[in-house]
């Protein structure tokens, strides 16, 4: 995935094949997007813009027609907290937004910060955490 992205190359179509099997999503190697479905109804587009690491994050909520750009140009470090590659986001994106309100469950800040503004039980939840500690 370092020296592709999600861009065509000689493995998308073990790419997308492995995209349908393990996170229920598709990918179009013509337009190097992957959408994959999230928890209660959410669906989530991870379009890459450049040759190796940076994409747009976008996400539909439930009843929505339209996708909402969450984070223009981000990579993978930017987004999470440690080395990540784009299997793992992709992991960690079909169990959310239900996962994010879950303090068992691990989940990256920046993540939950960009999804506040759009959902209310995650912006109350980190409202909560902060004035917690």
């Amino acid at each position: 995935m370092t020296v592709y992205g999600l861009h065509k190359s000689p493995l998308s179509p073990q790419i997308s094949k492995f995209i349908a099997e393990e996170f229920g999503g598709t990918y179009d190697e013509a337009t190097a997007v992957a959408e994959i479905p999230g928890s209660t109804g959410w669906r989530w587009r991870l379009e890459y813009l450049t040759l190796v690491d940076d994409f747009r994050l976008s996400v539909r909520l439930p009843q929505r027609k339209n996708w909402k750009v969450l984070s223009e140009a981000v990579n993978e470090d930017d987004l999470f907290s440690w080395p990540s590659n784009i299997f793992e986001i992709m992991s960690y994106l079909c169990e959310a937004p239900k996962s994010i309100l879950d303090e068992e469950f691990y989940w990256p800040m920046t993540l939950s910060k960009l999804l506040a503004p759009s959902h209310k039980p995650i912006r109350l939840f980190l409202e909560e955490l902060e004035n917690r500690y």
